[in-house]
């Protein structure tokens, strides 16, 4: 029999879509990744579950990039959250952006 490798459950695939159609509807840019930093989560016998609620964590890091890729330009954004409610564009602040023009 194998060994388990390590499992990550998210949970939060409803809030992901949520925060992606945010993004895109106020910035026309591509949700590419939510990164968690000083997170309390822990693999528990090698599985890892993230809910919707370990997004919006107060006391967590939470950055979103966005990429906006066209004819024109290619714009790269960093967003940290700085409130509970992810699915509000009012609280997600612009922590570093980078635009190439074509």
């Amino acid at each position: 029999m194998e060994n388990k490798k390590n499992t990550l459950h998210i949970y939060a695939i409803k809030d992901i879509v949520k925060i992606s159609d945010m993004f895109m509807n106020h910035t026309g840019g591509v949700l590419n990744c939510i990164s968690l930093e000083n997170t309390d989560l822990k693999y528990t016998k090698k599985e890892l579950y993230i809910h919707g609620s370990d997004i919006g964590y107060s006391d967590l890091k939470t950055v979103a990039f966005v990429m906006v890729d066209n004819d024109e330009k290619i714009q790269l954004q960093w967003y940290e959250l700085n409130n509970y409610v992810p699915d509000s564009f009012k609280n997600w602040k612009l922590i570093k952006e980078t635009i190439e023009y074509k």
